[in-house]
């Protein structure tokens, strides 16, 4: 450890740099893990001791965070004291009576031992040359971690990553990065946090008492599993929050006090990492210790006697979470305006769509079957679940059932706030908790394997045959995922490869353009930045706020979107900024480039088109102020600019948002883009309902596969022949609108007769009544217009009444779709 602290500090950005470190880091937890073993006097495993040492480093450094004091320093200090502790640990170990192993466990555990510490060192090698997620990780992440590390808080007003999590994972990180370098952003999780987890299966697994085969089956299927790693967000670090909550409420050798209160530290570690988590792991913690009181209740005859007894067990396991969660709370308050997005909002846009403006109870219903079917990394759930209900669990504190109610309302409350998300990135945000349940699952049912020899435990009792089809599900899952395997082997050899080469850097020609930037800037006033890298910024040479997202999350009343320059102004200066530091259009790297944005205003879902428009509308404003203001710095593709003097209060920003949003979307199209592009995207008052049939995305100028030399992106990048949006229409066109009295439809369309070889009739409904029909005149054209009435949201159907083939709109491509206006009637 010592020696690792030492090759870590001098070499922080190089492979054995990082590994010096990882060993200092485990050192860390190992220490602090063992107070806590000394303080209850208990036995623990190796992944145990590792699990509540990070209890304690998060615990501790989220009481520095909400006080503002967790910069680098008290945190040296905090992991000197670990490594202290963890010496101590190794004297105790090595002077302690050795305990009598027998040949063959001793050879299984030997195996075992060799095989995870080859995954680790492996593991760690392949993170050090690791490409992370410049979308989120440079842009926040990486930042956030930098920031603490400078200044010692995380309060960012500006910032959507920073509302959407506590900060338990980027003070673990800050662990991971005191060696000096912050740029292996996914050493602490996918590194040092996957092998901690699979040393806790391990532990697991042994005290479950089962097979070595299952504990080896076991660890294999989780090396081999692909883990939705998109960003550094909790992952592993979710996992085993997650599997030790479970762990130490299952296990029966520790007092019931002791275990409540593991079980309840485990959960609040866990509340600390993503908000997402707070459900499940509220409802597990809480779930557990009603059970405890409903089995002393059940032997005392009372619920009352049986709370009597308990009271204090059950007030210092909910002091426990309270203890490490609430300093995060605190935390997130002061720099977001809540503890509890999106419950309460704080400095969220209330305009964000956390839903679909226009959804109905069958469309979350289509999405949660969706989602549910298309499950990721595991596919067999759909096997799997069935099986699970069927279990039952004869302990005390009921610790698999109350697992499975947790993780099951955690993933439904998940897909129901989230119904504009994909099933890809709600198993993601899913799999801190899923993972592991579906692990105690294969492990409780391995003693009732019908195999000779089978231990048999106490514990969940499900038939032999269910055990079986179990198992047979799990290896289903390697024929399955044999290609994901492959994948990510072979991605971690290269980057490995690069590691070596490379150590951890990431090519950026701007790496001096950045401080450079900041020189510019007087010390110690406060910028805001929207900038690719804001990770290389001083944050404690300036206090600096970071519009990672901008238009997302601001300080009341909110940025002023589709305004003009003199309203930023205000604002921004209204808020003590007088310093702007951003990427120039055209120059910026990765997130805020103008015309991978543009198209997302029109042609994307309802959530990334919010983000675009205000994406768009920011980088314009942000160039209208640098033509208007003091430029201090412009190289690079970075500018910094002085907004001047404090300015009158910012004048009324007229309609709503919402309204200014679509009038911004009709304004790029008609006059940037010179066409009718609004007409054909979803807004604030129509949403296209898609199927699998139709109709298609807007395509021939704002599709997203638009980027041949006769597409429309094409064309408006460089030129050539004018072509006009369209959506191609299926037989049956579903769109719902939104009015408040009468209003004004116009629907006009194109068929391809020849196609066809007939002459179809266009009709159009309003909720079930039909409202205008037409037919196509000689060259294919027809439009139809109708006066109608709705009130709220309302159902327009565009029925054809032939389309040649019932197959896919983009496919057939006999009916166009060239405009959809609908507006309130004179």
């Amino acid at each position: 450890m010592i020696v690792g602290a030492v090759v870590g500090f001098s070499m922080p950005s190089t492979v054995a740099g990082v590994a010096g470190w990882t060993i200092v880091v485990f050192g860390v937890l190992f220490g602090g893990g063992g107070l806590i073993r000394r303080a209850l006097r208990i036995e623990l495993g190796i992944g145990e001791q590792l699990l509540l040492g990070a209890v304690a480093w998060v615990t501790i450094s989220g009481l520095l965070l909400a006080l503002g004091g967790a910069s680098r320093t008290p945190l040296l200090v905090l992991a000197a004291c670990g490594i202290a502790f963890a010496l101590a640990e190794v004297w105790e170990r090595v002077h302690a009576t050795p305990r009598t192993v027998a040949g063959e466990d001793r050879l299984a555990a030997t195996v075992t031992w060799a095989f995870l510490t080859a995954f680790l060192v492996f593991n760690v090698l392949a993170m050090v040359g690791a490409r992370a997620n410049p979308y989120d990780d440079q842009v926040a992440y990486v930042a956030f971690v930098k920031r603490l590390l400078d200044c010692g808080d995380l309060i960012e007003p500006f910032s959507f990553r920073r509302i959407s999590a506590y900060g338990g994972q980027t003070t673990l990180q800050a662990l991971a990065a005191l060696r000096g370098d912050v740029a292996v952003i996914d050493l602490l999780d996918r590194g040092i946090f996957q092998w901690l987890s699979l040393v806790l299966v391990y532990d697991f697994t042994r005290h479950r008492r089962v097979h070595v085969g299952v504990s080896i089956t076991v660890l294999v299927f989780l090396c081999a599993m692909w883990d939705l790693h998109l960003n550094s967000a909790a992952v592993w670090t979710g996992f085993a929050a997650f599997l030790g909550a479970y762990n130490f409420a299952s296990r029966e050798d520790l007092s019931p006090r002791v275990s409540l209160v593991l079980t309840f530290a485990c959960c609040g570690l866990a509340c600390t990492l993503r908000q997402n988590y707070l459900l499940p792991a509220g409802v597990f913690a809480l779930s557990v210790a009603v059970f405890h009181l409903r089995a002393r209740a059940r032997d005392q005859r009372s619920w009352r006697a049986a709370w009597h007894g308990e009271r204090i067990t059950i007030v210092l396991a909910i002091t426990t979470a309270g203890i490490v969660v609430l300093p995060y709370m605190v935390a997130t308050f002061r720099a977001s305006g809540t503890f509890l997005y999106p419950v309460l909002l704080g400095n969220a846009n209330g305009a964000s769509p956390l839903k679909p403006s226009a959804g109905t109870f069958l469309d979350e219903l289509k999405f949660f079957v969706h989602v549910a079917v298309n499950s990721e990394p595991i596919r067999i759930w759909w096997l799997i679940l069935p099986l699970m209900l069927l279990a039952r669990d004869d302990r005390d504190r009921r610790p698999w059932p109350a697992f499975l109610i947790a993780c099951s309302l955690g993933f439904v409350a998940l897909v129901h706030s989230f119904l504009l998300s994909d099933a890809y990135n709600l198993w993601r945000y899913g799999w801190g908790y899923l993972t592991p349940l579906a692990i105690v699952f294969f492990v409780e049912v391995a003693p009732r394997l019908p195999v000779p020899g089978a231990p048999s435990s106490s514990g969940v009792r499900i038939h032999a045959i269910a055990a079986f089809l179990v198992w047979l599900a799990l290896m289903a899952h390697f024929v399955t995922s044999r290609s994901q395997i492959i994948e990510r082997f072979t991605n971690a050899i290269v980057d490995v490869q690069t590691g070596l080469d490379l150590g951890s850097t990431k090519y950026d020609p701007r790496a001096e353009a950045i401080p450079a930037l900041q020189g510019a800037i007087p010390e110690g006033e406060r910028i805001a930045v929207m900038l690719d890298d804001p990770w290389m910024l001083d944050y404690d040479r300036n206090r600096i706020v970071n519009l990672d997202l901008p238009g997302a999350v601001a300080p009341a009343p909110g940025l002023p979107s589709f305004t003009s320059v003199e309203h930023w102004r205000a604002y921004l200066r209204g808020q003590g900024i007088r310093y702007l530091a951003f990427s120039e259009d055209g120059r910026s790297t990765w997130l805020y480039r103008r015309v991978g944005w543009l198209w997302r205003i029109f042609a994307d879902d309802e959530l990334f088109r919010f983000i675009a428009a205000r994406m768009v509308d920011t980088i314009d404003m942000f160039a209208g102020l640098a033509k208007t203001s003091k430029v201090l710095y412009h190289a690079h593709g970075l500018v910094a600019i002085d907004l001047g003097e404090p300015v009158p209060v910012e004048a009324d920003r007229g309609p709503p948002e919402p309204e200014r949003q679509d009038a911004f979307a009709r304004r790029v199209s008609e006059q940037e883009l010179g066409n009718n592009a609004w007409q054909l995207a979803s807004r604030r008052d129509v949403a296209f309902q898609t199927d699998l049939i139709g109709p298609s995305r807007i395509v021939d100028l704002l599709g997203a596969d638009d980027f041949g030399p006769s597409s429309g992106l094409w064309h408006l990048l460089f030129g050539g022949p004018d072509r006009r949006p369209l959506r191609y229409l299926a037989d049956r066109t579903r769109v719902r609108v939104h009015g408040s009295g009468t209003h004004d439809l116009r629907v006009a369309a194109w068929l391809r007769l020849q196609r066809l070889a007939t002459s179809p009739s266009i009709s159009i409904y309003l909720d079930g009544a039909r409202v205008a029909t037409g037919q196509a005149d000689a060259q294919g054209n027809v439009t139809l217009d109708a006066r109608v009435s709705c009130t709220g949201w309302c159902d327009v159907y565009i029925l054809l009444s032939t389309t040649s083939d019932l197959w896919r709109a983009e496919d057939v491509r006999v009916a166009k779709l060239l405009e959809f206006d609908w507006k309130p009637a004179p």
